[in-house]
């Protein structure tokens, strides 16, 4: 399955909103102050809080982190000195690679491809262009769309 997200530099408060490849608005995503550490929220199609991205910039270790509403953890993704390098979902790790300038992100399972990010051009603006397997669940998208967002504040 693939979505697309509006590629917006990364300072803008502006609402994000992640459509399918039909034109369905999947998720909305609301940049809070910086100063706050729940940096993102996110809302489903029905616009009720569906997750909250966290993010410690102090920490190497689940830099990253997605909390539902119950303030679980859904996923976190970890960091070292210079790049991210994996996310852990379900107590299972997945591999991050890809190029940083190109910014194209590979996510692995062990040796398959799991999902994509990249950045393509449509009417003179640039969206990124995520696809997923269709047997992964939705959080999958804002995984990948969270590592290019962490990716373009470390550019």
């Amino acid at each position: 399955m693939k979505y697309f997200v509006e590629c917006n530099n990364i300072f803008n408060k502006k609402d994000i909103y992640i459509t399918s490849s039909i034109g369905e608005k999947i998720f909305k995503l609301k940049k809070n102050r910086l100063s706050n550490i729940n940096n993102v929220s996110v809302y489903d199609s029905s616009n009720k809080l569906a997750y909250r991205m966290k993010v410690n910039p102090l920490k190497l270790k689940s830099r990253y982190v997605l909390t539902n509403r119950d303030k679980d953890v859904v996923f976190y993704i970890n960091k070292s000195l210079i790049y991210i390098h994996d996310l852990f979902f379900n107590e299972k790790r997945y591999i991050i690679k890809g190029s940083m300038f190109k910014m194209k992100f590979l996510l692995y399972d062990y040796d398959s491809v799991v999902s994509t990010i990249r950045v393509k051009r449509v009417d003179s603006k640039r969206y990124f262009e995520i696809s997923v397997k269709d047997e992964l669940p939705d959080v999958f998208v804002l995984a990948m769309l969270f590592i290019a967002q962490a990716i373009r504040e470390l550019i």
